[in-house]
């Protein structure tokens, strides 16, 4: 018998031990989790950067594009908190060409990802493409690169540099080719819309 023997008994209770030890130790990381586990409705300071956004935009006259100029759209933008919480930011937005009938929508996801502190932004177009953005607030403006996307050359990188301004938001897009310098491609601001459009 395994307890008759001194050494048969050291070996039950060191066996026993490193059961109570691994179940301790197990328990205070299912504790440590749940603490960690926030009610998606209380407010996180990275979260609530994202309330800047919240509301309904449309593209202020002045826009610049490198391409050229854009051709006369209407558009409208509305981002709100994903139902039930404050831990996604949802836009959907609308654009129409003038003079058609038809109006293309387009939706954005903004969340934060805090396991390396970062921000990410998932785009849905009409025609089913995607894009996602990674990037982090720098003082006051937001960088958010393109990750890649089989829409653009591997050797081209965006990104877009999003501000705040005191009467709405500026959106500057840069690019970078075969790792050069960044250069300026698009400059356009969004100003809220009031009630009384």
């Amino acid at each position: 018998m395994l307890l008759s023997h001194p050494r048969g008994a050291c070996r039950l209770l060191l066996a026993l031990l490193a059961c109570f030890l691994l179940a301790a130790e197990a328990a205070a990381q299912d504790s440590t989790r749940t603490r960690r586990r926030r009610d998606p409705g209380e407010p996180s300071p990275p979260h609530e950067r994202m309330a800047v956004f919240e509301g309904t935009w449309t593209t202020a006259p002045g826009a610049w594009y490198e391409s050229g100029p854009a051709p006369a759209v209407e558009m409208e933008e509305t981002c709100g908190w994903l139902a039930g919480g404050r831990r996604h930011m949802v836009c959907r937005r609308w654009t129409q060409a003038e003079g058609s009938d038809v109006r293309r929508e387009a939706i954005q996801v903004l969340s934060y990802r805090d396991g390396d502190s970062s921000y990410v932004a998932h785009f849905a177009f009409p025609s089913g493409a995607t894009l996602t953005y990674n990037g982090r607030i720098e003082g006051e403006r937001w960088v958010m690169n393109l990750q890649p996307s089989p829409l653009f050359p591997a050797s081209l990188r965006l990104r877009t540099i999003v501000t705040v301004e005191a009467d709405g938001l500026r959106f500057v897009e840069e690019a970078s080719e075969d790792g050069g310098a960044w250069r300026k491609t698009e400059d356009y601001r969004y100003r809220r819309v009031t009630s009384a459009r």
